[in-house]
């Protein structure tokens, strides 16, 4: 008689799916970039853009777009969503924080990066 065979420590963790966190990836910038895009229109067009209103909303849409890149990076491999979400919720930030801060220093005026 055989033995049954005892898991090994590769076979609990799962390897990442590099494709289906770059396809989150995606779908989270395709949120966030308009967003920012509106939020420089908006403050070039409204007086007191700091203290309109407008914030939030725009606020609410940025974490809508990290959420949803990790959502659908999570539904693409059921197996590690929280691990999936995760990875492509931070490739989002990794690729439009030096977008966000080459903007910054491109920028006319003398203004602060936040």
């Amino acid at each position: 008689m055989t033995e049954p065979r005892q898991p090994s420590p590769s076979d609990a963790t799962p390897s990442i799916d590099w494709r289906s966190c770059a396809r989150g990836a995606v779908v989270g910038l395709a949120i966030i970039v308009p967003t920012t895009i509106i939020r420089v229109v908006l403050d070039r067009e409204v007086d007191n853009f700091d203290d309109s209103g407008w914030i939030y909303p725009l606020f609410l849409l940025i974490l809508i777009g990290y959420s949803s890149a990790g959502w659908v990076a999570a539904r693409a491999r059921p197996d590690s969503p929280l691990t999936h979400g995760s990875v492509a919720g931070l490739g989002v930030f990794v690729v439009w924080i030096p977008v966000r801060i080459v903007i910054w220093v491109a920028r006319e005026d003398d203004r602060g990066l936040f």
